[in-house]
């Protein structure tokens, strides 16, 4: 294949024209109408636990401390407090405004051992640890 060369002119020309923001413009509107830039970036919506059926009614929570599992740490850094609310069985992982942190998982024998024993465990890609139950609020 033949090398394809540009100078320097033509090259810092390409990328200038790359960035410039695209503009929409109908052929209906009239010439002194200002165009409309598109977004360059779109967000991504933030789920809460009002979204979802775990905020109707559920089975037990447990206030916890979660933060990202880094092996190679020789110390734990917790990034916040939350809840580990369980709806029919499915553990949710929620911050204390109601964000989702990880998606609803059902966890095996030993890791409901360790939330009633208010123990440590992974849920996802984030570390848990169980501080306190808090039964007097489920109804």
């Amino acid at each position: 294949m033949e090398p394809f060369y540009l100078s320097y002119d033509e090259f810092w020309e390409w990328f200038n024209r790359e960035r410039e923001p695209k503009r929409i413009k109908t052929s209906c509107e009239p010439a002194n109408t200002p165009t409309i830039t598109l977004p360059s970036k779109t967000k991504k919506p933030v789920r809460h636990i009002a979204d979802t059926e775990a905020s109707i009614k559920y089975d037990s929570r447990y206030v916890i401390m979660y933060g990202k599992h880094r092996p190679s740490k020789k110390s734990k850094v917790w990034e916040g407090d939350g809840y580990l609310t369980f709806v029919n069985g499915v553990a949710h992982l929620s911050d204390l405004r109601g964000r989702i942190l990880e998606e609803p998982t059902i966890l095996d024998d030993v890791d409901m051992e360790s939330v009633k024993n208010l123990g440590e465990l992974m849920i996802g890609n984030t570390e848990v640890q169980v501080v306190d139950s808090d039964q007097k609020k489920c109804q």
